[in-house]
C-alpha cells in the first residue's frame, strides 16, 4: 500500500463500483451524534475528508448538495482519481479536491475536518496503514467532529474467512483478475454441490454462493481475493481507539446497538453479564454472529449520553417508509392499525391515536421528512386536539410521540435527519434534478438520488432525467421524447411491451412522461 510503484495497484486493475453510501453522509453522522448528546458541527458549512474515495462516487454528490462545505478525498488508485477529476470538471464543482495519495501521506498540513469518512478500507490494508487511519482520526478530526470507519469483524468473519482462503488458494494460480473471479465463483459452486445437501458445511457454502451471485465481480475480487483482509473483534477495535484518546460513539446503524431488539431472555442475560458498553456490544456480536461494523468515533473528552431521549427529536426531521395496511375507511380511534415497511415484511401495529396520526402523515409525504414539531402539531390536529394547550400537557404529548418514534427508529421503521429533505416529491412546472444525477444517467442506469442512495432507473426514466435541468416545461420535455423516439434512440413501452410506431401518439408519450416524472419524484431525484 505504501509503495505505489511496486506493482500495478489492484484498484487500478479492477476499479471498485462508483456509488454513494448513505450511512456515511454527514447528516447521518450528525444526527446520531445529536441523539447521543453531542453538539456536532453544522453540515451546511463543514470540512469533510474521505479516506479511500475511489473516483468520488460517494463524495462528489455530497459536495454538490452542500456547496458551502469543503470536501477532500484521497485514494491510491490513480485511474479512479483521474475519473473523479473528469466528473468534477464536468459539474463545475469548486468545493472538492480529489488527490492521488497514499494514506500514509496524510499529515497535519491537511488541517482539521469536522467529518472523516473511511468506508471499505480499514480491513483491507496492512497493519501500519490501519494504524495511520486511526492516527488521522485522532490528529485531523476537529474537537467536536465525528469520524466513520467501517471494518470486517469477528465472529461473523470466521466462517467467511475460511471460504476466502479456499477461493484465494484456487484463484492464485491465475493472473488475470477476471479469470480469478470466475474461477473463485466456480470453486464455490463446486464445493457447495460436493458437500451434500444436509451438511452444515454445504449449507454455509451455498449461502455464500447465493450472496455473491448477486454482487459485482469487483466486490468479490476486493473482498475475498485481495492479499489483505484483516477482520477484528469489536473490543480490540475499541482498545485501539482508547490508545489514541478516541472513543466509540455508536454504530451508523443505531438499531444494531440495542439489546432490546433481541428476544427478552437474551437481552436480560446480556444486561446481567456485560460490564459496560464495549462488553455489551461485543456479546451482542457473539449472539448475532456479526461480520461487519460501521463505527462512529469522536475524541475522548466529548461527553456522550447514549440514553435516547424524546426531547432530542425537537430539532430533527422524521421520515418513515411505513405504509398503512388494511381498509381505506377510517379505523375507530381505539382500533389497532397495522403499518408495514414498503420494502419488506417488517411492520408495527398500534392502538395509539397519536402515533397512528403521525404515521399516516409520514406516509403521505414519504420519502420526504417532516420537522418533529410540525409532525406533532399535525398529529394533534388529526386527533382533534386543541391547538392551544398547557405547557405541561403539551410536553407530555410530545414525549409520548417522541418515545414512540424512537422505538420505530430503533426497529428500522423510521428515519431521522438533522436537515430538511433536499428534494421534492411533487412535479413542478419545470422539474429539475441534480447535475450529477443527470450526468450519470447519460451513461448508466444507476444514479445517486437526493437521499444519497443509489437507485436504478428504467430506460425511459434515464432519458427523461438527463433533460431535467429546470429550463424545460412539460411541453418541451414531450418534444424531447418525441425526437428521441423518432431517432430510434428511445422505445416507449406500453403494458410492458414496446409500442408499435403507429401507437406512439403524442398522447401515449404524454402519459409515459407523466408516469416517468412521478417515478423520479418518488425516487427522491427531483430538487426543489
Amino acid at each position: 500500500m505504501s509503495d505505489p510503484q511496486a506493482e500495478p495497484y489492484s484498484y487500478d486493475l479492477v476499479p471498485y463500483p462508483d456509488k454513494p453510501y448513505a450511512q456515511t453522509h454527514p447528516d447521518r453522522l450528525a444526527t446520531i451524534a445529536r441523539l447521543f448528546g453531542m453538539t456536532p458541527p453544522s453540515i451546511g458549512e463543514c470540512r469533510v475528508l474521505e479516506i479511500g474515495c475511489g473516483s468520488g462516487g460517494n463524495l462528489i454528490p455530497m459536495a454538490e448538495a452542500l456547496p458551502d462545505s469543503r470536501f477532500v478525498g484521497i485514494d491510491l488508485s490513480e485511474a479512479q482519481i483521474a475519473d473523479g477529476h473528469g466528473v468534477v470538471r464536468q459539474l463545475g464543482l469548486s468545493n472538492i479536491e480529489l488527490r492521488h495519495l497514499d494514506i500514509l501521506g496524510v499529515g497535519p498540513d491537511f488541517g482539521k475536518f469536522h467529518y472523516i469518512l473511511c468506508h471499505g478500507v480499514y480491513s483491507w490494508v496492512p497493519k501500519p496503514v490501519q494504524e495511520r487511519i486511526l492516527d488521522i482520526c485522532a490528529s485531523n478530526l476537529a474537537e467536536d467532529g465525528v469520524a466513520y470507519v467501517s471494518y470486517n469483524t469477528y465472529p461473523g468473519w470466521h466462517l467467511r474467512e475460511m471460504i476466502r482462503h479456499m477461493m484465494r488458494y484456487h484463484a492464485d494460480r491465475f493472473t488475470d483478475p477476471k479469470e480469478q473471479v470466475a474461477q473463485a465463483r466456480a470453486l464455490l459452486d463446486f464445493l457447495g454441490t460436493a458437500a451434500g445437501d444436509d451438511e452444515v458445511y454445504g449449507k454455509l457454502l451455498r449461502r455464500e454462493t447465493r450472496l455473491l451471485r448477486g454482487l459485482p465481480d469487483a466486490y468479490l475480487f476486493h473482498e475475498h481475493l485481495e492479499g489483505v483482509n484483516a477482520p477484528i473483534y469489536f473490543h480490540e477495535f475499541a482498545e485501539r481507539l482508547a490508545q489514541r484518546r478516541l472513543q466509540y460513539i455508536g454504530d451508523a446503524q443505531v438499531a444494531a446497538m440495542y439489546s432490546e431488539n433481541l428476544p427478552d431472555e437474551v437481552a436480560a442475560t446480556l444486561k446481567r453479564v456485560a460490564l459496560g458498553m464495549v462488553q455489551m456490544e461485543q456479546y451482542m456480536d457473539f449472539v448475532v454472529n456479526r461480520g461487519f461494523r460501521q463505527s462512529l468515533l469522536c475524541h475522548e473528552g466529548v461527553a456522550l449520553d447514549r440514553r435516547l431521549r424524546a426531547e432530542r427529536l425537537e430539532g430533527l426531521y422524521v421520515a418513515s417508509p411505513l405504509k398503512r395496511v388494511g381498509p381505506d375507511e377510517p379505523a375507530p380511534n381505539d382500533a389497532g392499525l397495522k403499518f408495514q415497511h414498503r420494502s419488506d415484511e417488517r411492520s408495527i401495529t398500534t392502538k395509539s391515536p397519536l402515533l397512528r396520526a403521525a404515521l399516516e402523515q409520514l406516509e403521505a409525504c414519504w420519502p420526504g421528512s417532516i420537522a418533529f414539531p410540525h409532525l406533532l402539531a399535525t398529529a394533534r390536529e388529526r386527533m382533534g386536539l386543541p391547538t392551544v394547550d398547557t405547557t405541561e400537557n403539551a410536553a407530555r404529548i410530545a414525549k409520548v410521540l417522541g418515545t414512540s418514534l424512537l422505538k420505530c427508529y430503533l426497529a428500522g421503521l423510521a428515519e431521522l435527519r438533522c436537515t430538511p429533505s433536499p428534494f421534492t416529491t411533487s412535479v413542478s412546472e419545470r422539474p429539475a434534478a441534480r447535475a450529477s444525477a443527470r450526468l450519470k444517467a447519460a451513461s448508466q442506469s444507476g444514479v445517486t438520488n437526493c437521499r444519497h442512495e443509489s437507485v436504478r432507473l428504467r430506460d425511459l426514466d434515464r432519458h427523461v432525467l438527463q433533460h431535467l435541468d429546470g429550463t424545460r416545461d412539460h411541453t418541451q420535455l414531450l418534444a424531447v421524447l418525441k425526437a428521441l423516439v423518432e431517432q430510434g434512440t428511445l422505445v416507449v413501452q406500453q403494458d410492458g411491451r414496446p409500442m408499435a410506431s403507429g401507437q406512439q401518439s403524442i398522447n401515449d408519450l404524454a402519459e409515459a412522461l407523466d408516469e416517468s416524472l412521478g417515478r423520479l419524484a418518488s425516487a427522491a431525484l427531483l430538487v426543489r
